[in-house]
């Protein structure tokens, strides 16, 4: 069976974002705050706002980027 690629997009009004950069956004800048790597992460896409929430690291550290 061959691997399929799968991209995943989120449309809101006017913009269109890939959830993959999204996600990785998210994790770069929990690692930053992390210091290094992480065990674990969670991400929120909420456009209304405009923003990608996360929690890593079973919540210990939150924050959130721009769409």
């Amino acid at each position: 069976m061959a691997d399929v690629k799968v991209r995943s997009y989120l449309e809101y009004g006017d913009k269109k974002s890939e959830v993959s950069a999204l996600a990785a956004k998210a994790r770069k800048d929990a690692e930053k705050k992390a210091g290094g790597n992480l065990r674990d992460i969670k991400v929120y896409i909420k456009p209304e706002d405009g923003k990608v929430y996360y929690a890593a690291d079973q919540g210990k550290i939150k924050g959130d980027v721009n769409v």
